[in-house]
């Protein structure tokens, strides 16, 4: 049996997991610095001496740095797998950069209800006429596993390949679910982190999908750009340095 202590440097709290596995898995976000502590108990109750090591994020830097959140967005999830008019709901986003940049990374704040696990999934596109350009997709990343439960997550996509963005011009990020299984459409959502208060004066929030309505019936498909007006998503968009 295995005792790990993770202190977080950050705000001091402590974490105590005891496990049998060889491996722990924890969400980590830029910024974090750990203290990880690993001791071993063997089946006798003897307890060995713990060996510690520190660990940081990589560094990361920030283009845009949207910290703020006191509410969520509508919530997203899969396609219904028994409706085949329904398109997959999605949160957006856009966003403007001042200077030509290339960013690797996006971090949101999500919480997800229910009692089934999938995965989120980030997509990037370039604009069209005021909403994503579908047919011009920039970057995808899915993070899998993310179980059901009501606590927040902060969550990092990194793409594979850094994404260009080009000065004074708009771009979209968008936002969906995928579920592990077909029950969990009905059982499972995501809601994004957002704020009031136009905080966020280069990009506004929309409720739409993640593909264009060509093939869905228009009583199911539908853009809502703005959604609320004065409303952003919780955002942090870097690349590591």
């Amino acid at each position: 049996t295995y005792e790990i202590k993770i202190n977080d440097l950050n705000t001091g709290e402590e974490e105590v997991i005891t496990t049998s596995a060889i491996s722990y898995k924890k969400r980590v976000k830029p910024g974090d610095s750990l203290i990880i502590e690993v001791g071993a108990e063997d089946e006798f109750g003897a307890i060995s001496s713990s060996k510690s090591v520190e660990w940081s994020y990589p560094l990361v830097e920030l283009v845009i740095d949207q910290d703020q959140a006191n509410d969520w967005s509508y919530k997203v999830g899969n396609k219904n797998p028994n409706c085949s008019s329904c398109p997959i709901k999605a949160s957006l986003q856009s966003v403007k950069l001042t200077a030509t940049q290339t960013i690797d990374l996006v971090n949101i704040k999500l919480i997800q209800s229910g009692t089934y696990g999938g995965g989120a999934r980030l997509q990037v596109f370039s604009d069209l006429d005021g909403g994503p350009d579908f047919g011009q997709l920039l970057g995808s990343r899915t993070l899998p596993n993310i179980y059901v439960s009501e606590d927040e997550y902060q969550l990092t996509f990194i793409f594979d390949q850094p994404i260009t963005f080009k000065k004074d011009k708009l771009y979209w990020l968008v936002l969906d679910s995928r579920y592990s299984d077909g029950r969990a459409y009905y059982r499972s959502s995501i809601k994004n982190a957002v704020t009031t208060g136009n905080l966020y004066t280069s990009g506004v929030l929309g409720l739409g999908h993640s593909g264009d309505c060509t093939d869905h019936d228009p009583t199911y498909c539908s853009f809502v750009i703005p959604y609320i007006e004065g409303v952003d998503w919780f955002m942090k968009i870097g690349f590591f340095k």
